[in-house]
């Protein structure tokens, strides 16, 4: 039964009533309330209680702040201690005080561009880009030319309808040039132009396009797509109208006809055009390319007279060495001229491999034949000269020099461009087209050279024993050259091209090729074989008919010895005359993508089920010790990961040899739990050769964690390193779970989107793979060089002119070092703001405002070290910038808990003269500023506005507010947190002339939105399987025609957002609206029979509400379920669940105080608002004894408080009794009951603590009073196991008709108020049970010394003994404090004893100021309570420490405490 909330009438009573009602606070004695310490501890821990209500951002403040004041409130409602209400007004005015009317409309409200548009392009440095040189695939992507003039681009194909897919020159149709494309909709057929690639299988390329679109209705999509297997490699969409960079990549796939497609994401509706332009794709290989600009074509934007990539030597200036027009191909050369004075050097230095052969090729000429030219190789850091070659020739001629890298790693190599003699003045020499190419250690790979003896095979190439020269030959079909070798199938056995070739073991290699197949009825394959253990190392298959590039890598084996052959067959030779053709095949040594293998476990050992395939076990190690192991949290990603037991007496492991380059630096990165946390997992790299560990890592968190380490690899080759994963020896037993190794070179490479200025070189600005600074694997680093400032910018196209723009980022610097991100204004030289950051621990979040200019401005974000020495670095990561807008949903989620406190003061006239004003400030805060500004989105669905008799949604704004919805219906959990917030303001403005006008709408409105989401649910597609009834919903629906031409297609909701949607669910539910019981009873069975795995040992909740509990990212994300907490009210299930999440994996705010609510260890349903779904006349959870509905039932006529009240009426012959049971109560605790009543007749009123085990009153307390007041007692509650209830009824049964009302009954365990969590040292440390939780033992305290005593206690269960045995030794036992009200004063009350002579005291000391806040020595030996004050210090950032220590700790002797309670 719900009744309205707040009716005028009854709020009028309860004023008359104020003078009459006293207010209530639990008395501060006795032992402690178990439920509410973890978010005791917890909240005390979020910046120092104050969480994040400082932050002026509405994300921050709804997504973590009002997760806190929903759990103040819960908290109150749960202790009835102020101290929470204090903490709701003390965030709550920070909140307000941050409040803005940032546009001007009059409202305010918490800015936010976080969930904005992001007009950064890659952001997060997620994409490696292509450095300048790196040759563009052939796309035809400028669309500038049209040789036919048929409006379809050169190079494209139309799909779909004619003319509706073409190239224009109209304005806006290019973002630069003449033309771009267009591809429209005609509400039929799916337009697209679409091109053909060229490509090679495994290699990954690099997509830039520019797109736009003419109305957010629709979306451009720029897509990779595999035309033979019809699947979608890869894409980018645009949702927003004007020209912006989009970036992503792709990895070929082995084969199949991939396409290029511009196209719409939808086609339902005709007449919506997508734009495109400027579109390019180039492959990335991970490497540098060498050298640089190698062509001279991209000239230096700070310096024209000088190839980008490029530099100066010494006195060399732009009359000696600059750029010319005189090329051998493309637009520009490098020219060195001389002065007489000095040599004039060009140079630029280039990565390698130690000991790769490589050739330098270039184009050359001299101005005059009086002297040469010289390309050279220097080793700068020896100061030799590696290699060189000189040229004469006057007209441009082709040179090469070859030359031997070092053998070690990390020299510094130069090529340089420079003259045989200085001396000449005006001699020039000319230099293009330069390109560096590693040395094939394959012979004859281009088929030229024919056997002498046999010329139908070409030199260094042989048959296998099946093959003849019908079957393998040379063929005149050459991709380059003259010849190419083919192998023809004839349906009998394998035809085989072989060559053996030499290796450096562990070393890796990239082998490359040139192939086609004369049909498509199979595939030609490249595979490298170990003939000596009979195993295939590596393979590749091709199926174009015309020639194609492809590339194989492969790591050699371990050891030296083995014979490595190149074989060239076919895939099936169950064919006749089928033919592969090979040529230009090329072998060298490249960098490994990963230097180990099967580092995900996914592939088993061939002969070893329990052991992955490529690891071996440590000396002494079993399969009982290591082994793979799969199932939900025994792997983190896949199906499978590897678990090792630790052991007493051995380290236990699994190992795998590691291939390096020799010098090279690597990052290696893992995912590590363990089981217990004293018994840590290590992560090790061993040089075995040396007998010496390089790096290791260890894990001992009880959550998958991601660890990382960089190390350097030794300098010269042929060391055996070792990767080990091991459980160092541990006599408390555990297990340790390892997946998703990663162990890769440490690289430097472009990051797609951005560009370094001049002078700045890639060593100095470039994205790096660091994963122990960037916890995704990705980010930007700037190392100043010493000269130059290091800077690197992006341009920031299509942004909304003259409005405020919000950004954010994240930073840290090097000692010394100070970074700086700025967003200029290249076309006024105006900076629109800038942000400095020098920190140094850890990449931390900075954030900006900047007002944009008027349109048509070129804008950069860069980032720099402005100022600085060489060496200085610093870390940038994770970019938002966008348009500041305020969100509807964050409005919601802040006010929310906000209006929850209003509308609890309101209704309880004790709480009026210290919260009433703040109450009705916040609620006239809500009300005048977060309603109708949101009018222009709403939509009425059905029905009236305001009649409340329809469905309706607010839609995002269109433009840039949004980065994928705009002007779409808001999702579920968003405009549902705002139908809650209406609902909590339209009781708090009941009676409120001013807001006479406005009611209607706020409940009309909710119960709108409420009614749209309900038509949305189904029964869910499990129920049958299941043997349940549960509802299923999505995250989005589509409610109108507004909603048209979105991609979304939602089937499910996931567990954090539908916590969200279903707290606006409960709301409607409890406001009598929309929501039946059964409809919350089938809500709640989604989470308890769906979603959870069953186990309360393991729990496991689904992260999707559409299925059963199915992969460890499932367990990682269980604790994320939130305002599901509150469910407990519709099943006591969902707060054992919810406690078993918080034992298991952590507790969140709204957990941790959901689960204190709703414990067995207090009553619950104490207002009596929710009414028992089987008998609507009694209050949920309760039960009658003697009486019926007749006699005791919810009456909504003169409530103490809120709705309803509980009412009793004598029968004249029996007792008429209402009670509850304490399931869970604290044992050998003072508990106080506290309640409102009030007697209509004669017969006085009866609360009550009754034991059924012992048949025993423990307290009870009879009330007279004829208008509601509050009346309070307190009992002893027994040892554990005893049948102890609440009971409601009258002194007397008779006579009969005489009635007494109750509400707002609670029984609070003392301790409740206190702010030292586990005080009553009632509940051990997990893994130390001698330990209380949320304590420590001091660092020369003995762990016997110092432990939980459960012979000996004041009250509980528990009391905690220290013992000193006189050497000198302090014991002590700690608790860590922050989150104290500064400049409170507290009063500390405890119980304590002391035996022997080392006495005993607590203190309370501000670590921060070293000063002793509180000095209170224990003397009884007897338990005595002590009670002293402080005040705490007025910073609230100081930290304090509570401690338990001895008086003496050179003289033995034994300090018992119990029941300390710090409150002010």
């Amino acid at each position: 039964m719900f009744i309205k909330r707040f009716q005028m009438r009854r709020l009028m009573l309860l004023a008359t009533a104020f003078t009459l009602v006293v207010g209530f606070l639990p008395t501060s004695a006795g032992a402690q309330d178990r439920s509410t310490d973890r978010f005791v501890n917890a909240d005390q821990n979020a910046n120092f209680g104050r969480a994040a209500s400082e932050n002026p951002n509405g994300g921050s403040l709804a997504w973590v702040e009002s997760y806190y004041l929903d759990s103040y409130v819960t908290m109150y409602e749960t202790t009835g201690d102020r101290y929470w209400l204090d903490k709701i007004v003390d965030h709550t005015d920070r909140m307000m005080g941050n409040a803005t009317d940032y546009n001007g409309d009059g409202a305010l409200g918490w800015k936010d561009h976080t969930a904005a548009h992001n007009q950064v392009k890659n952001a997060t440095f997620s994409l490696a880009g292509p450095a300048d040189s790196t040759v563009q695939m052939d796309v035809y992507g400028s669309f500038e030319e049209d040789a036919n003039n048929d409006h379809i681009p050169d190079g494209w194909n139309v799909q779909g309808a004619a003319g509706k897919a073409y190239r224009s020159t109209a304005a806006g149709a290019a973002f630069s040039g003449s033309a771009g494309v267009i591809v429209e909709s005609d509400g039929i057929n799916e337009n697209r132009l679409v091109r053909d690639l060229s490509y090679s299988p495994g290699i990954t390329y690099a997509v830039e396009a520019f797109m736009s679109v003419d109305t957010e209705m629709t979306q451009a999509l720029v897509e990779i797509y595999n035309a033979t297997t019809g699947a979608v490699v890869a894409y980018a969409r645009a949702h927003h109208v004007g020209f912006e960079r989009y970036l992503f990549t792709f990895k070929a796939p082995s084969g199949g006809v991939l396409q290029l497609r511009l196209a719409l994401q939808s086609y339902e509706q005709p007449g919506y055009k997508a734009y495109f332009d400027h579109i390019s794709i180039r492959a990335l290989d991970g490497t540098k390319p060498l050298p640089e600009n190698g062509g001279m074509e991209k000239l230096n934007p700070a310096d024209s007279t000088l190839p980008a990539g490029w530099n100066r030597v010494g006195s060399a200036n732009a009359s000696t060495v600059h750029t010319s027009a005189d090329s051998a191909s493309g637009s520009f050369s490098l020219a060195t001229t001389t002065d007489g004075t000095s040599w004039k050097i060009a140079e630029q230095i280039i990565d390698y491999v130690p000991s790769q052969a490589y050739t330098l090729s270039f184009k050359g000429k001299v101005s005059s034949t009086a002297a040469q030219g010289r390309v050279q190789i220097y080793n700068a850091t020896d100061g030799a000269v590696i290699a060189y070659t000189t040229f004469n020739s006057t007209s441009w001629t082709s040179g090469s020099v070859s030359f031997t890298a070092p053998a070690a790693a990390g020299k510094t190599i130069k090529v340089r461009l420079y003259q045989t003699d200085w001396t000449l003045s005006g001699f020039t020499s000319y230099y293009d087209d330069l390109v560096l190419s590693a040395v094939s250690t394959l012979v004859n790979g281009g088929m030229e050279e024919l056997n002498a003896v046999d010329p139908t095979m070409p030199n260094n190439w042989t048959r296998n024993a099946a093959a003849n020269s019908s079957s393998v030959y040379i063929s005149t079909y050459a991709a380059t050259g003259a010849y190419s070798l083919a192998t023809t199938t004839d349906n009998t056995s394998w035809k085989m091209a072989e060559q053996t070739i030499d290796y450096v073991p562990s070393q890796t290699y990239t082998l490359s090729f040139n192939g086609k197949v004369s049909s498509t009825d199979a595939s030609g394959r490249v595979a490298v074989y170990n003939e000596t253990d009979g195993v295939t190392i590596a393979n590749t298959t091709f199926k174009t008919t015309s020639w194609a590039p492809h590339k194989l890598t492969f790591t050699a084996p371990e050891v030296a010895g083995k014979t490595l052959k190149i074989r060239l067959y076919q895939n099936s030779w169950a064919l006749t005359g089928f033919t592969s053709y090979f040529d230009d095949l090329q072998l060298y040594m490249s960098l490994p993508a990963s230097a180990i293998s099967n580092a995900g476990f996914e592939t088993v050992d061939g002969s070893d089920p329990t052991l992955p395939r490529y690891w071996s076990r440590l000396a002494g190690t079993t399969s009982a010790d290591a082994y793979l192991a799969t199932g939900i949290n025994n792997y983190y990603t896949g199906t499978t990961g590897v678990v090792i037991q630790a052991s007493a007496s051995a380290v236990k492991g699994l190992e795998q040899n590691v291939a390096y380059v020799p010098g090279a630096t690597y990052v290696l990165s893992y995912r590590g739990r363990v089981t217990n946390p004293n018994a840590a997992g290590v992560v090790e790299l061993f040089n075995e050769t040396d007998n010496v560990a390089l790096a290791a890592s260890t894990f001992s968190d009880l959550k998958w964690t991601k660890r990382s380490l960089v190390f350097t690899a030794p300098s010269v080759a042929g060391k055996t390193i070792k990767l080990r994963i091991s459980q160092a020896i541990s006599s408390g037993g555990g297990y340790g779970y390892v997946d998703v190794i990663s162990l890769q070179r440490l690289l430097h490479t472009e990051a797609a989107g951005w560009t370094r200025s001049y002078p700045t070189t890639l060593a100095e600005a470039h994205r790096t793979n660091d994963s122990t600074v960037f916890s995704d694997d990705a980010g930007l680093e700037l190392i100043h060089g010493g000269t130059a400032a290091p800077v690197i910018f992006q341009e920031l196209y299509n942004y909304r002119p003259n409005v405020e723009y919000g950004i954010s980022f994240s930073g840290k610097a090097s000692s010394g070092a100070s970074g700086q991100v700025r967003v200029y204004d290249k076309s006024t030289a105006t900076t629109l703001g800038s942000w400095s950051f020098n920190n140094t621990s850890r990449l931390t979040g900075i954030s900006g405002e900047f007002q944009t200019p008027a349109a048509g401005h070129e804008l950069i974000v860069e980032v720099s070290i402005p100022t600085g020495t060489a060496g200085h670095t610093i870390w940038v990561d994770s970019f938002e910038l966008g348009e500041q807008w305020e969100y509807m949903v964050h409005e919601g989620v802040i006010m929310s808990p906000v209006l929850r406190f209003v509308n609890k003061v309101i209704a309880d006239p004790s709480l009026h003269a210290v919260y009433l004003s703040k109450a009705l400030t916040y609620r006239d805060f809500a009300g005048n500023n977060l309603f109708h500004k949101w009018d222009p989105y709403w939509r009425q669905i059905s029905g009236t506005d305001g009649a409340d008799n329809g469905t309706g949604v607010y839609l995002h704004p269109k433009g840039f507010s949004t980065e994928w919805f705009p002007g779409r219906s808001l999702p579920h959990n968003q405009y549902l947190a705002y139908a809650q917030m209406l609902y909590l303001l339209y009781d708090a403005t009941e009676g409120v002339a001013s807001y006479a006008a406005d009611r209607p709408l706020y409940k009309s409105r909710a119960n709108d939105m409420e009614r749209a989401f309900k038509s949305t649910l189904i029964a869910h597609p499990l129920n049958a399987l299941l043997g349940t009834d549960a509802y299923l919903w999505n995250y989005w629906d589509s409610f109108g025609a507004w909603d048209n031409g979105h991609y979304a297609n939602y089937h499910q909701e996931d567990i954090s957002h539908a916590g969200l949607t279903m707290a606006g669910a409960v709301e409607a539910y409890h406001q009598g609206q929309v929501f039946t019981f059964e409809d919350m009873a089938k809500l709640t069975r989604t989470f308890t029979d769906v979603m959870w795995n069953g186990s309360l040992s393991e729990p496991v909740l689904s992260y999707y509400n559409s299925r059963q509990p199915l992969v460890t990212a499932d367990k990682t994300n269980t604790n994320r379920f939130h305002f599901w907490t509150h469910f407990a009210e519709f099943d006591p299930l969902v707060k054992d669940i919810a406690n078993a999440v918080c034992e298991a994996d952590g507790c969140p705010t709204v957990m941790a105080s959901g689960v204190a609510k709703w414990s067995g260890n207090k009553v619950v349903n104490s207002g009596f608002e929710q009414a028992d779904p089987s008998d609507v006349t009694l209050p949920q959870r309760w039960t009658r004894y003697n009486s019926t509905s007749a006699t005791a039932a919810l009456t909504g006529t003169d409530p103490g408080m809120d709705d309803s009240s509980l009412s009793i009426t004598t029968n004249g012959t029996t007792w008429q009794i209402v009670e509850q049971r304490i399931e869970q109560y604290e044992p050998n605790t003072p508990y106080t009951v506290s309640f409102l009543s009030k007697k209509y007749g004669s017969v006085n009123g009866r609360a009550q603590v009754y034991d059924y085990t012992t048949s025993t009153n423990l307290g009870q307390l009879v009330i007279s009073n004829t208008s509601w007041a509050r009346n309070a007692f307190t009992i002893q509650t027994p040892e554990a196991g005893h049948d102890v209830r609440v009971r409601l009824y009258t002194s007397a049964v008779s006579p009969a008709g005489s009635s007494v009302g109750f509400d707002d009954v609670h029984t609070y365990p003392s301790l409740s108020s206190g702010e030292i969590a586990n005080a009553g040292f009632e509940t051990p440390d997990k893994w130390d049970f001698t330990l209380p939780r949320y304590w420590q033992r001091g660092t020369t305290t003995f762990p016997a010394h110092a432990a939980i005593d459960a012979s000996d206690r004041f009250a509980g269960i528990n009391s905690f003994k220290l013992v000193s045995s006189g050497d000198g030794a302090g014991q002590e036992l700690s608790y860590a404090w922050s989150g104290y009200r500064p400049s409170a004063l507290y009063t500390v009350s405890f119980a304590g004893k002391v035996s022997g002579n080392a006495g005993g005291k607590l203190q309370i000391i501000d670590t921060t100021t070293s000063t002793v806040l509180l000095n209170q020595t224990i003397t009884s030996t007897s338990w005595a309570t002590q009670t002293a004050t402080f005040t705490a210090p007025s910073d609230y950032k100081d930290k304090l420490k509570v401690i338990l220590t001895h008086n003496n700790s050179n003289a033995a002797g034994t300090v018992w405490m119990d029941e300390l309670n710090i409150a002010y």
